[in-house]
């Protein structure tokens, strides 16, 4: 199955174009089918804590995730306080627009949010989908015109 991704709020899979909520089930089914594919010989791992990062307001901030033997698991963002799901693998899920994934092979995973807002305040995750999921937390992004990570 071929599937683009956009900024917008569009996907498209084959021909037709969907709204992002639509194909939100089918792709966690989808990385559900691929950690069972994983098997148990080699369990992900992050590589090292998420460093700190201070951005001030307006500007692109980068928030790095080093993960090794990923295999077939997944690397998902989550905004933690709102349980917002930013991205899931290649594919941003959320609606906001300023938000992108990038990543170098399997083993580094890049959060990308462009002209940080106040409202992107929070705590950020990374997460790897085994069973029990694993997570890396502390990206905080503080009021004022700082955007500070821990």
């Amino acid at each position: 199955m071929n599937i683009e991704v956009q900024w917008a709020n569009t996907i498209m899979c084959g021909n037709q174009k969907h709204s992002r909520g639509s194909l939100y089930l089918v792709i966690i089914i989808l990385l559900g089918l691929d950690s069972k594919l994983a098997g148990e010989a080699f369990q992900p791992e992050f590589v090292e804590p998420i460093g700190n990062l201070t951005v001030p307001i307006g500007r692109d901030a980068t928030f790095r995730c080093l993960v090794q033997n990923l295999g077939g698991y997944r690397v998902g963002w989550v905004k933690a306080d709102t349980k917002a799901i930013q991205a899931i693998h290649v594919h941003v899920i959320t609606n906001n627009h300023r938000v992108g994934v990038s990543h170098n092979g399997q083993t580094v995973w890049n959060l990308h949010i462009r002209n940080v807002q106040e409202d992107d305040r929070g705590q950020y995750m990374c997460q790897i989908n085994t069973d029990p999921m694993k997570s890396q937390v502390k990206l905080y992004v503080y009021k004022f015109t700082w955007l500070y990570v821990i």
